[in-house]
């Protein structure tokens, strides 16, 4: 069901948006973390530049799945000469690969805990920039017990190593190939990293149905009062009206007997 992970991206929005706004920061900085590797130096490059850098150090709990250089180039390709040199354009493919939800793949409870798939989304949903829910990915587990981030359309990436972990905070993971989910090579590289989230629309209060025949009949408390009070007269009035016409034809006969 899609309604909690809507819910999920709606709080993970408004937490980034206050810690923005206080000017508060996480336990951590991304960049620091994978400056002492580096074959990821044009990962980080693109994350410094383009300010996807800052809003990551202002997030908790959260995966980021890193290219090495050599995959950096591999994403880079997909992009026209000129766009492939804009580190935001270039942020913009990175941001389904940042998954808002801590996963450890170096615990074994993690594969176990997934029976089939499970839903996680990104920040590519979160921006704004995803057509529905193709910023929605499927982390399931291989044959073999990998994890694996299935984006839609069927792009997936295999879990290949853990580079960093921060409990429940940050979890930095290798990929074995970057993340392209349907659309993000035509959506708009240049949304913000987390838009607003609407506000749901208001509840229209149900029409008023026409009344039922038994609603009709029915009166206010006061005139129903009124109603069972002049029941048992009408009721009597009844009754003595037929005892009258019974009685009448009883004297007639007595008084003809007399005379």
């Amino acid at each position: 069901m899609r309604i909690p992970f809507l819910l999920s991206i709606a709080i993970a929005a408004i937490a980034i948006a206050a810690r923005g706004a206080l000017g508060e920061s996480g336990n951590f900085n991304i960049t620091e973390e994978l400056a002492t590797n580096p074959k990821y130096s044009d990962f980080n490059t693109v994350l410094s530049k383009s300010g996807l850098a800052d809003t990551i150090n202002a997030m908790n709990s959260l995966t980021v799945c890193v290219l090495t250089n050599s995959q950096m180039a591999t994403l880079r390709s997909t992009l026209s000469h000129a766009d492939s040199s804009d580190p935001k354009k270039v942020a913009a493919l990175v941001r389904p690969m940042i998954l808002l939800t801590f996963i450890d793949p170096t615990n074994p409870n993690t594969a176990r805990s997934i029976r089939g798939s499970q839903q996680v989304a990104s920040l590519y949903q979160a921006a704004g920039a995803a057509s529905t829910d193709q910023g929605i990915a499927n982390l399931t587990t291989t044959r073999k017990g990998s994890l694996q981030i299935v984006a839609a359309g069927g792009s997936n990436a295999t879990i290949t190593k853990s580079v960093k972990l921060i409990a429940y905070n940050l979890s930095i993971v290798e990929v074995s190939n970057p993340l392209l989910p349907t659309g993000v090579l035509g959506s708009d590289q240049n949304a913000p990293v987390v838009s607003v989230v609407p506000s749901p629309p208001p509840v229209k209060a149900p029409a008023k149905s026409p009344p039922s025949a038994a609603e009709d009949s029915s009166s206010t408390p006061d005139e129903s009062d009124d109603q069972a009070d002049k029941t048992p007269i009408k009721s009597a009035a009844a009754r003595a009206s037929r005892l009258g016409l019974v009685a009448w034809p009883l004297l007639l006969l007595l008084a003809a007997r007399k005379l």
